[in-house]
């Protein structure tokens, strides 16, 4: 794909609020044979997002599923132990005292089942009263995240780049990179779990049985990947991935939209593309996630509202283009109305309590 330069370019952007502690903290290393340009977390000594002499990187989130809920069957004779592997095995119990200034320490009690620790008492009015197990892949693998990032920052060659993206495997990222020689790369980068045939982990499973069994992980060569696609540029914008291997990888990904109005963009072969270009795509405030969503309701809507107000609510949200500029009425309009229409459809049957974790999370 052309740029103005001739050399790629490398547009990041990982979503993360603005804060005050900040997330990010922007700086550059200078030694005798080494530069380093990056934004680093508190207290992190490696840049995840940045620029050496060679390669530049930036990230976003994988989001595979790499946690399973497991809900264990408990001994009725002994209520800390749980079935597991055809026995009773007892539940490991242990105690931490947090200290709190001015107060007696608080002293918390941990439950961890073979499967992993009993999360109950982080799940709020939502818990139920069967213990639910979390495994976790960051728990479960090595996971050299921060020699992965080492290297990542120090990488002068493919082969080196790739090493470090292999060592990334929990919490699951998309790294993406260009370098100076004019490649282009992203990685998926995770270590997917190989779970039994049959298993959605999207539910929670059954520990009395093998559902929660974990077979290994996969080789690192099926993750998602590209290298200097004939296309001529890569878009990595949270979507679902495929697997060079065709399987399926079970994930929260976002709706594939803003991905496709990348892709639309960036295919198009009139435009010679710079930093003004690539900025203009990177903060454009246009969606086609809310027209995907309006298109099938607008006649439905239309059928059903006869209040002449009503009706012109109705034409305003059918005539908007899915912009959102700061003073946009219809992209209000828009936001109240999937708020009303989510809130009429899963309250009641939900309740309180889980309609308020309902609102809490991407659906």
């Amino acid at each position: 794909q052309p740029t103005q330069s001739g050399k790629p370019i490398l547009a990041g952007d990982p979503h993360i609020r603005f804060s005050v502690p900040s997330i990010w903290y922007e700086a550059q290393l200078s030694a005798p044979g080494f530069e380093l340009y990056g934004h680093f977390p508190a207290l992190n000594p490696f840049a995840l997002l940045g620029h050496n002499m060679d390669f530049g990187w930036s990230l976003t989130m994988f989001q595979n599923d790499d946690v399973d809920l497991i809900a264990e069957k408990t001994n009725p004779q002994n209520p800390n132990q749980v079935w597991y592997h055809g026995q009773w095995t007892d539940m490991k119990r242990t105690e931490q005292q947090i200290a709190v200034k001015g107060q007696t320490p608080v002293t918390l009690t941990l439950l961890e089942s073979p499967h992993g620790p009993i999360v109950n008492n982080v799940m709020g009015k939502n818990a139920g009263q069967t213990p639910i197990a979390m495994w976790w892949s960051f728990l479960a693998s090595a996971n050299p995240v921060l020699d992965g990032f080492y290297e990542a920052n120090r990488a002068d060659t493919l082969d080196k780049m790739r090493s470090a993206a292999e060592k990334i495997q929990s919490p699951g990222l998309n790294i993406v990179w260009a370098n100076a020689k004019g490649d282009i790369g992203w990685w998926a980068a995770a270590q997917l779990p190989i779970r039994p045939q049959g298993v959605n982990p999207i539910f929670i499973l059954d520990g009395s049985t093998a559902q929660a069994d974990k077979l290994g992980f996969y080789p690192f060569s099926a993750n998602p990947h590209e290298e200097n696609p004939a296309r001529g540029y890569i878009v990595s914008a949270n979507f679902q991935p495929l697997s060079p291997t065709g399987m399926q990888i079970p994930g929260y990904y976002n709706p594939a939209e803003r991905g496709q109005a990348l892709n639309r963009q960036l295919s198009d072969s009139s435009i010679k593309w710079d930093l003004a270009a690539s900025k203009a795509l990177q903060l454009s405030t246009q969606t086609d996630y809310a027209p995907s969503i309006l298109r099938p309701l607008i006649p439905v809507l239309r059928s059903v509202v006869s209040d002449p107000d009503e009706r012109a609510l109705v034409e305003r949200l059918a005539s908007w283009k899915g912009d959102y500029p700061v003073d946009s009425v219809g992209a209000t309009l828009f936001n109240q109305f999937l708020f009303d229409l989510t809130e009429e459809t899963f309250h009641d049957e939900l309740g309180d309590a889980m309609f308020e974790t309902l609102l809490s999370t991407r659906v």
